[in-house]
C-alpha cells in the first residue's frame, strides 16, 4: 500500500512538476514586455469651453499610505499644462475642479485589478481567494508528489506574472451656465479602456442639465484603474508609469 501511494505521489509531482514549469515558461515568453492598461468605470462628459475658461484646481489624497499624493499631483498637472489648462490654487478661480483619491496602489491578480473596476467610483476594494488542490489522502500521497514538484515551483517563482495596480476614485466639476440647474442621477455603463478592446459594466453617476436658478457645480464621479504587466515588475518601475497613465486617462476625460 506504502509502494502504490508513493507511486501516485510521483506521478502526480512530476504532472504537477510539467504544468508549473511551463506556466512559467508561458510567462516568459509573453510578458517580457512592460503593457500598461488604463480604465474608466464610466466616462465623463464635459460642456466644451474655450481655451481662456480652462482653469482647474486640483486636490489629491492618498488613502494608501504610500505618500503618494505629491507625485500624482505634479504628474496631473503637467499632463493638464500640456493640452492648455491652466491648474490654480484659488478654486473660486477654477472653472474646473478635479478632486481625486489614491486608494489602492499595490500588486494584484487580474481578477482583483478588474474587480475595482466593477466595483466603481467608491466601491468596496474586494480581494481574490485563492485555492490549493491537495492529494486524496493529504498525506504521503502529497509528500512524495512535492518533493519532486519542487523544481516546477522553483521555476514559478523565480519567474512571475507580476501585476500593480493603480486605482484612483474621481470626483470632476465644472461650473454650470447661468440659469443652469444640476440633476444628479444614477446610471449603469459600460467601461472603456484606452488599450485594448475590452469593456466592463459599472455604475456611476452623472450630472445633467435643466434649466433653473441653481449655480451649484455640475458633478461627475468615476473610477480609473490603471495596472501594470510584466514578468518580475518591480514596484519601483511600475509606480511613475501608472501615475503617469492615470493623469493622462483623467486630463482626456476634461478634454
Amino acid at each position: 500500500m506504502k509502494t502504490v501511494n508513493m507511486m501516485k505521489g510521483l506521478v502526480i509531482g512530476t504532472m504537477v512538476s510539467l504544468l508549473v514549469g511551463c506556466g512559467a515558461m508561458q510567462t516568459a515568453m509573453t510578458k517580457q514586455d512592460l503593457v500598461i492598461e488604463s480604465q474608466v468605470a464610466g466616462a465623463v462628459v464635459l460642456e466644451p469651453v474655450p481655451p481662456s475658461k480652462r482653469i482647474v484646481y486640483i486636490s489629491v489624497r492618498d488613502l494608501t499610505g504610500n505618500n503618494m499624493r505629491r507625485d500624482t499631483m505634479q504628474k496631473l498637472k503637467g499632463q493638464l499644462a500640456q493640452e492648455g489648462f491652466v491648474v490654480t490654487d484659488d478654486p473660486d478661480k477654477a472653472n474646473m475642479m478635479i478632486n481625486a483619491s489614491v486608494i489602492q496602489a499595490k500588486n494584484t491578480s487580474k481578477e482583483e485589478a478588474h474587480g475595482y473596476l466593477r466595483s466603481g467610483f467608491e466601491g468596496a476594494l474586494v480581494g481574490a481567494s485563492t485555492a490549493a488542490v491537495l492529494g486524496a489522502d493529504g498525506r504521503s500521497t502529497a509528500g512524495a508528489g512535492l518533493a519532486l514538484a519542487a523544481v516546477g515551483f522553483l521555476a514559478d517563482t523565480l519567474i512571475e506574472d507580476t501585476y500593480y495596480t493603480f486605482v484612483l476614485d474621481v470626483q470632476v466639476r465644472e461650473r454650470p451656465l447661468e440659469g443652469d440647474k444640476s440633476v444628479t442621477r444614477s446610471a449603469s455603463g459600460n467601461a472603456s479602456s484606452l488599450s485594448n478592446s475590452n469593456s466592463t459594466v459599472a455604475s456611476t453617476r452623472v450630472s445633467t442639465v435643466e434649466r433653473g436658478e441653481n449655480f451649484n457645480w455640475l458633478v461627475h464621479e468615476t473610477r480609473i484603474v490603471t495596472t501594470a504587466n510584466q514578468m518580475n515588475l518591480d514596484i519601483n518601475d511600475a509606480i511613475p508609469v501608472v501615475q503617469d497613465r492615470t493623469a493622462m486617462t483623467l486630463t482626456e476625460l476634461l478634454l
